[in-house]
């Protein structure tokens, strides 16, 4: 049973780790725009981009303007690192759940290691619609509802993990 809780704090340090990098990337050091102010008040620009439901609010996120590629541009670069942090994560999720249920009459919590999985696998559909979006499409509607859900997804799982 140690050596499960071992691995549980091993990949709690390595989500540890890689969520720094990741939110050194850039986005977490700008603010919508670059100008301090998101009209729906959503003060950190990912999950502001993460949230994301009208076109005007994708604008003031990431405005098609080309003057604004190097906010798209670091928002593109968190995308990609957050899928090592998304690992990571996912990994302690799962673990932490495996290391629980090696405890005595705790065996019921197994099934839950899905939550691990399914949390990183939304993630990874996020980030691939934020990538999208950062790529200004022609319609990003469909993009942002599948955007929306996908977010939504990902914070339950992890939610409902926090819970346990």
């Amino acid at each position: 049973m140690g050596s499960r809780f071992s691995w549980a704090a091993a990949a709690f340090a390595l989500a540890l780790v890689t969520g720094l990098w990741v939110f050194d990337a850039g986005p977490a050091q700008m603010s919508c725009q670059i100008s301090g102010e998101c009209d729906y008040r959503v003060q950190n620009p990912v999950m502001a981009f993460e949230m994301v439901r009208s076109r005007a609010q994708l604008a003031d996120v990431i405005s098609p303007d080309p003057a604004s590629q190097p906010v798209r541009d670091a928002f593109d670069e968190s995308a990609h690192r957050d899928f090592l942090f998304m690992g990571a994560y996912g990994l302690f999720m799962v673990a932490m759940i495996w290391a629980l249920a090696g405890r005595p009459g705790w065996k019921w919590l197994l099934p839950f290691c899905f939550l691990g999985v399914a949390a990183v696998v939304a993630d990874g559909f996020e980030n691939r619609s934020l990538m999208a979006l950062t790529a200004t499409p022609a319609d990003p509607i469909p993009v942002m509802a599948r955007l929306i859900t996908l977010t939504w997804i990902k914070w339950a799982a992890i939610a409902v993990f926090a819970v346990i």
